[in-house]
């Protein structure tokens, strides 16, 4: 791999990822984003979600996904960067 290739690469998975946002009003602690994909979300000291991860791409997109999809408040927002 030349120099060239990693930093191609680097720009490539840098258009490719995704921002992951919680609306702390809208969380009320269900818990299920943190269950479902522990290694994006968390809990704080009352159960409601804390990242620990902002900016996702690839296998983390898809466990962000889940999670933003099983927010019965719908307090998370995955969006696409370009």
């Amino acid at each position: 791999m030349t120099r060239g290739d990693g930093a191609e690469r680097s720009a490539e998975e840098r258009r490719a990822s995704s921002r992951v946002i919680v609306d702390p009003d809208r969380c009320t602690g269900h818990g299920r984003c943190y269950t479902l994909a522990p290694d994006v979300y968390d809990a704080d000291d009352v159960g409601h979600c804390r990242l620990l991860v902002e900016e996702v791409s690839g296998e983390l997109e898809a466990r962000a996904a889940i999670g933003e999809q099983n927010c019965p408040e719908q307090a998370i927002t995955v969006s696409r960067q370009v």
